[in-house]
């Protein structure tokens, strides 16, 4: 076996772990399972469908004359992110059709 040893040292091959790798740097230098932040989701360019919708949604939002209990619900809605736009579309375009049942808005 000595012999063999001898043989792999010569030309250089590691015979157990390399010396310049430290496991405990590595493991340090990720964060905790509980620290990894998930993906933000993905946020899809506005079609222009959606721009279309968008200008119409803004004109009956300008001429719109809403009851205080519609203004609260309004008021009411969360902040408008990527994630509960479609949810809050569907919100403004019910109140907006109960004003205006015949809306082009869908």
């Amino acid at each position: 076996m000595n012999k063999f040893n001898s043989i792999l040292k010569r030309y250089g091959v590691l015979l157990e772990q390399d010396p310049g790798v430290d496991v405990a740097q590595t493991d340090a230098a990720m964060p905790p399972a509980d620290q990894v932040q998930a993906p933000e989701p993905e946020v899809q360019p506005l079609s222009s469908e959606g721009e279309v919708m968008l200008v119409r949604l803004l004109k009956k939002a300008l001429v719109l004359k809403p009851d205080d209990a519609d203004t609260d619900t309004i008021v009411g809605m969360p902040e408008v992110n990527a994630t509960n736009a479609k949810q809050t579309l569907q919100g403004l375009v019910t109140l907006i059709r109960k004003y205006d049942p015949d809306t082009s808005l869908s």
